[in-house]
């Protein structure tokens, strides 16, 4: 399985792109409740467990395509992690 830009290549049976499936499905319903979250002015996001949530939530999807991919899908997203660390470290 490969995403449009060609970055991840993962080997997967069908139990496991099933899975995947199910993650994508769950980050993508976070993802459209941060969105909404995103406008209410008095929320803040520094305390938002919906974000928080995403944040975990799209964590294991990188993890889960990290543990199945090839070894240039693990490295493409070590490299990932390692330059958003970085700067947020800095």
């Amino acid at each position: 399985m490969r995403n449009e830009a060609g970055e991840f290549e993962v080997w997967l049976t069908d139990e496991e792109l099933s899975a995947l499936q199910d993650r994508l499905n769950e980050l993508d319903k976070d993802d459209e409740y941060s969105f909404r979250r995103a406008f209410v002015p008095y929320k803040s996001a520094d305390h938002d467990d919906a974000i928080e949530q995403f944040d975990e939530k799209t964590i294991r999807v990188y993890q889960y395509l990290r543990d199945y991919g090839t070894d240039e899908t693990r490295k493409t997203i070590d490299e990932s992690f390692r330059k958003l660390v970085t700067s947020v470290v800095s």
